[in-house]
């Protein structure tokens, strides 16, 4: 994954809000996730969430799904 804070900026207008470190801590845990092989279970954890909103949990669930 070879993504930078700048292209998720500037696709992402609501991360392109965020401080210059908080964009840079978000993707290095992003990026451990996948490292790690845990995408899938930080999947299930959002699709969970009662404080995630509705449209996030449920493409979550749409991506646990697919695979």
């Amino acid at each position: 994954m070879n993504i930078t804070e700048s292209e998720l900026s500037e696709k992402y207008e609501e991360y392109a809000n965020f401080s210059d470190n908080a964009r840079k801590s978000r993707l290095s845990s992003a990026k451990s996730i996948f490292r790690r092989g845990l995408a899938e279970e930080a999947l299930r954890i959002i699709s969970s969430s009662g404080n995630v909103p509705f449209m996030i949990r449920s493409k979550a669930e749409k991506l646990l799904n697919n695979k």
